[in-house]
């Protein structure tokens, strides 16, 4: 089974960026790129990449900095006492960076809680 058909709109966070830059080199391996042709036809607006992420000072390794690898990855769903052995000064800064890693609050606890 490919990748692309275990995906669907629900898979991906809220708010999650599209790229439609049809010029693109890597768009074809890209989940932003993806995440565009899953949109509905009646879907007028959103987050998106702009066409800048392709000029020369903005290529990380010949792709934007934004290019996100499609791959099929195991991950166990569900977490907890995922700060119990952190010490509480370090505990502000390192929950904010995990919940940028997940793209928000209500994702870490979805994935907290094993939900889709």
């Amino acid at each position: 089974m490919e990748i692309n058909e275990l995906l669907s709109l629900d898979t991906f966070p809220k708010r999650y960026e599209a790229c439609f830059l049809e010029n693109c080199a890597v768009k074809e391996d890209c989940l932003h790129h993806l995440y565009f042709k899953l949109q509905p036809a009646s879907n007028t607006w959103g987050d998106a990449i702009f066409s800048s992420a392709l000029m020369l000072e903005n290529l990380v390794d010949g792709r934007d900095r934004m290019f996100h690898a499609k791959r099929l990855v195991t991950c166990y769903a569900g977490f907890t006492h995922f700060f119990d052995e952190v010490r509480r000064k370090d505990l502000p800064s390192l929950r904010n960076g995990i919940y940028s890693y997940f793209r928000g609050r209500g994702n870490f606890y979805r994935y907290g809680n094993a939900e889709s």
